[in-house]
């Protein structure tokens, strides 16, 4: 995986090869199954943590800068004039070196803050809530408050965030009953370990909806369990802090609407369900309007307006409409 993600090999000594060999026949002779998937979660990502190049992960220098913003102790995002600490600079110009080649771990941690100039800055992640970057930032802010190297520190933050990952799939795998395997699958998929070893808030977002589609699948496919009113609770409170991370996730809470009715205790069955699609259309709603009012002056296309295309979907159906019904004849 990690030669084809980034064409060419790193120079890992014969020692660490021989450690991860041994490491993943431990794994697989492990007795009981649920711990070995844990264990084997954590080590995939720690191990993609370690062996993926300096910021060499999709947006991963802004992720790493809205992560040493909240270190800093900024949570959200403003449109003053965005300082970072020269600790991100140190990093980024590390960008794509491997483990075995950056010169980070000499180098010592700064509370000086500069501009970001014209590079692009966190406030790229204005539709990303603090919530997603708590793992990242925990890692860095103890190798900050331990005055360790910008390297360790900067390894702590995706460790940490690859331990989070393995946290959340492992309970969603846990939840997912008969489809254990399936979910399983889907959260040892290359890409996604490589983002849960990086400083992307993706982690965090994918751990939550592989619980959300588990809970779904353990309701629909095992006939004596029923959807619980503090199930459908947490059900729609992962679903609205979905929105603050990954706006589209929030489509999942559709997946209410497959469920049969008698899988629900008590009445009104469809104001239960109705009443969830709106609560979470409403925290949809207020998030997307709250996070367009940060504006980033270095990342403007000409042309893209979000809010100028969702309200032509809205008045020009005629023209929208049928393509999405000619793409799903095709997909069907």
């Amino acid at each position: 995986m990690f030669v084809i993600y980034t064409k060419h090999l790193l120079d890992v000594p014969k020692i660490g090869l021989a450690v991860v060999l041994l490491i993943a026949v431990f794994l697989l002779f492990l007795p009981k199954k649920n711990i070995a998937i844990f264990y084997a979660l954590v080590f995939s990502g720690v191990l993609t943590s370690l062996i993926t190049p300096v910021l060499n992960t999709p947006d991963e220098p802004v992720h790493l800068a809205r992560t040493i913003h909240i270190v800093e102790g900024d949570l959200n995002l403003d449109n003053s004039k965005p300082l970072i600490s020269e600790d991100f600079f140190d990093i980024y110009d590390q960008i794509k070196s491997p483990l075995t080649k950056t010169n980070l771990f000499n180098e010592g941690q700064t509370d000086k803050k500069v501009g970001f100039g014209r590079s692009t800055d966190y406030r790229a992640t204005n539709s990303y809530w603090f919530i997603g970057y708590i793992p990242q930032a925990i890692g860095f802010g103890i190798g900050k408050f331990l005055h360790l190297s910008v390297g360790i520190s900067y390894y702590l933050g995706r460790i940490f965030n690859a331990l989070a990952y393995a946290v959340l799939a492992y309970i969603a795998i846990r939840l997912s009953g008969k489809a254990k395997q399936l979910i399983m699958m889907v959260a040892f998929i290359p890409m996604n370990l490589v983002l849960a070893g990086s400083y992307n808030q993706d982690s965090v977002s994918l751990g939550l909806a592989y619980i959300i589609v588990s809970l779904f699948i353990s309701w629909v496919s095992d006939s004596e369990k029923k959807v619980r009113n503090r199930d459908l609770i947490l059900y729609v409170i992962i679903c609205c802090l979905l929105a603050t991370m990954k706006l589209p996730y929030v489509l999942l809470i559709g997946l209410l609407l497959f469920i049969p009715k008698s899988k629900f205790n008590g009445r009104f069955f469809y104001g239960k369900v109705i009443s969830a699609v709106l609560c979470v259309g409403a925290v949809t709603v207020f998030w997307f309007l709250l996070s367009q009012q940060v504006k980033l002056a270095n990342f403007q296309l000409e042309g893209a307006d979000l809010r100028g295309q969702l309200m032509n979907l809205i008045h020009r159906p005629q023209d929208y409409l049928p393509v999405v019904f000619k793409v799903n004849a095709f997909v069907h």
